[in-house]
């Protein structure tokens, strides 16, 4: 390991070819950070096994983010090879402005920053990785906008000094037949303007749009299997203590606990 480069520093390249290291780009602000469940992809509840796959919320997803030409993360609670997974399926390949930050990497930055009591305590906050995200992107969290649907991971990132959040609504009937998102390519068309009036308005309510499920969004596939291994598990325990649900059973759910 190069000298002053931590694991999480060294595994940072998302999607990305292993062993190339940090590259580092002098990036165009704002850089924006990606959630995948609720923003990219859906992955409908497991009641019914046989029935469960992942839904895409956005057609030509690579397209539209070629034209975002800034540094991107995508944050995510999700295990690193499951998030890999789902942005292979998404079409998302690497590049020097796309990068992952994956639970493995969430713990591995609270530990950098000895804050393994806080997880233990509040969960992996997403906001652990942003003094990694300052130095990978060269820029300062105000520059830093946030695309995620649960508003308590919002919350901790505007207290964290994020310069914006962004709130995206979702929702799947219980036929599976109609699934609501946002239009993500009026989303980046819009940011530049949303970020410089962040003065006024620090978090945007995304318009929610609702459509019948087309084909393309079935996936035919999902991440069950990728989901049993230790972290994951260990993840879980922790969660269930936290939440005082360890000794009762629960549902299974198909999003990690946060």
């Amino acid at each position: 390991m190069e000298p002053g480069k931590s694991r999480l520093q060294k595994i940072l390249n998302v999607v990305g070819k292993p062993g190339s290291g940090i590259v580092e780009v002098v990036g165009m602000s704002p850089v924006l950070l990606v959630d995948i469940d609720g923003v990219v992809i859906f992955e409908a509840e497991r009641q019914e096994p046989a029935s469960s796959q992942i839904f895409f919320l956005h057609k030509n997803l690579d397209r539209s983010l070629l034209k975002w030409r800034q540094t991107m993360f995508f944050v995510t609670h999700r295990s690193r090879r499951e998030a890999r997974r789902i942005l292979q399926l998404a079409g998302i390949r690497p590049s020097l402005y796309v990068k992952l930050i994956a639970a493995e990497d969430l713990f591995q930055a609270a530990v950098d920053a000895g804050q393994i009591r806080e997880a233990i305590k509040r969960g992996l906050l997403k906001s652990f990785a942003l003094p990694l995200i300052e130095r990978v992107s060269w820029q300062k969290r105000d520059k830093v906008v946030m695309l995620d649907d649960r508003q308590h991971n919002l919350d901790a990132m505007l207290d964290a000094g994020v310069g914006l959040a962004l709130k995206a609504p979702i929702g799947i009937d219980g036929d599976h037949k109609v699934i609501t998102s946002f239009d993500l390519r009026h989303t980046l068309d819009s940011l530049s303007d949303w970020y410089r009036n962040r003065a006024d308005c620090r978090q945007i309510e995304l318009a929610p749009a609702s459509a019948a499920i087309q084909d393309w969004q079935r996936s035919g596939t999902t991440t069950t299997k990728l989901q049993k291994h230790p972290f994951n598990t260990i993840r879980r325990t922790i969660s269930s203590v936290r939440r005082g649900t360890f000794f009762r059973a629960a549902p299974r759910a198909s999003r990690p606990e946060t």
